[in-house]
């Protein structure tokens, strides 16, 4: 009975922080999965300027017992097809879904494929119709010369403003290997017609978690990749975590050293970047260290262009109670940006959050519930956000328990804007 009043009082109190927000859903949830008992993984989302949008994930289906699944939608929220098969290959297995929109409207998925000894990257492209332009783009390259064959691993994607589209992932040998090679942050770019401008990059010179990266890319052309950073690997002790970033040009060389945005401290931090108008970005992480206040928090650091700090670490979060974490980020044309994250209350429930931002850092409403865990049923999390259209309306997917994708559209009252 405890539970349920917890959770009802989390659903009531959230209730009228959305009202206050001025953020309003629009329309149902939607499955974007076919099959409502596969396993599934890793949703991640995209939304077109023209108000498209597309969910990936990984996952079951009749054909793979795990490999990359999409869908797509129309502008009004309606699913244009079912879902669609992205890798070809069956078996290897196929993980860690990525997705972006290229100027044009064709839709990038990326994953990793891993064969018995051996991962890559790959990236599909769909037209606007949703057919696949050509086969699949492979990413990473490994050297034949190397003592260890690394795993490629995590893959996030950005679209370039000319057309083209920006990697960022992990490379690493396990250390199951003799020849084991700490994880390391690894970026290619390629241009409109699917050719790289660069080979793969090596982008962090210090020590790295194995997790996926963020990365963005401005309407300039300049790239922004932050990462989880950490301090030292101990023999059977945990490490310090922190996040660093480096920013690329647009042609796909880095610009300057790898920067620290916040120095490893934490037990444990999930980085995300998104970049705003004229070059400007904002990494955002959560931690339990200040100036979080309670548990586990939000926090986030705006930048210039250049790379330089404007104001200071802020918290995204304004309700307290509780550990706020794995945010991720979005931003519209204007530079405005909307941070969701999973909300995990002390009654063990947990919720998917979010909160609006102006493009000055200004937060622009309270925090407003996304999705609130209801009796018996499966814990909302790894949620992931993009803006669709020109209005500021976004959309949000999470993985309801181990077997279901969800999503929801929102939409900004006219009022608040």
């Amino acid at each position: 009975m405890k539970k349920v009043a917890c959770a009802l009082s989390l659903v009531l109190s959230f209730s009228s922080i959305t009202a206050r927000a001025g953020v309003q859903p629009s329309g149902a949830e939607f499955h974007p999965g076919a099959c409502n008992d596969c396993s599934k993984q890793s949703p991640a989302v995209a939304g077109a300027k023209t108000g498209e949008s597309a969910v990936a994930w990984s996952g079951a289906s009749g054909a793979d017992p795990q490999g990359i699944l999409a869908r797509f939608y129309a502008k009004t929220g309606a699913a244009r097809g079912g879902q669609v098969q992205v890798n070809k290959l069956v078996p290897p297995d196929q993980d860690d879904a990525a997705v972006a929109f290229d100027t044009a409207g064709n839709t990038l998925v990326a994953w990793s494929e891993l064969t018995e000894d051996n991962s890559e990257i790959f990236v599909q492209r769909y037209n606007t119709k949703g057919k696949a332009l050509g086969t699949a783009i492979k990413v990473s390259v490994d050297d034949p010369a190397a003592p260890a064959i690394p795993l490629d691993v995590f893959p996030a994607i950005a679209a370039t403003p000319d057309g083209g589209f920006a990697v960022a992932w992990i490379k690493a040998v396990p250390p199951s290997d003799a020849d084991r090679i700490p994880p390391v942050v690894m970026f290619r770019s390629y241009n409109k017609s699917g050719a790289p401008l660069v080979a793969p990059t090596q982008l962090s010179t210090g020590l790295v978690r194995g997790i996926q990266p963020g990365v963005c890319v401005s309407s300039t052309g300049q790239a922004v990749v932050a990462w989880t950073n950490v301090d030292e690997f101990r023999p059977f002790q945990p490490n310090h975590k922190g996040v660093s970033m480096r920013r690329i040009s647009k042609t796909g060389v880095a610009t300057g050293p790898e920067a620290v945005v916040v120095a490893p401290v934490s037990y444990e931090i999930d980085a995300d970047v998104a970049c705003g108008t004229s070059g400007t970005f904002v990494v955002i992480w959560h931690t339990n260290k200040v100036p979080a206040v309670d548990g586990v928090d939000i926090l986030g650091q705006r930048y210039t262009a250049l790379g330089r700090k404007t104001g200071a670490i802020f918290r995204v979060n304004s309700v307290a109670a509780g550990d706020q974490r794995d945010p991720a980020v979005a931003t519209d044309a204007a530079g405005n940006f909307v941070v969701v994250w999973e909300s995990r209350g002390a009654d063990a429930t947990s919720s998917i959050v979010g909160r609006r931002f102006k493009a000055n850092g200004t937060a622009d409403g309270a925090d407003f519930v996304i999705r609130a865990q209801g009796e018996d049923e499966p814990m909302p999390g790894d949620a992931d956000v993009a803006f669709v259209g020109a209005t500021g309306d976004f959309v949000v997917v999470w993985l309801s328990g181990p077997e279901d994708v969800v999503g929801r559209r929102f939409k900004t009252t006219s009022k608040d804007r």
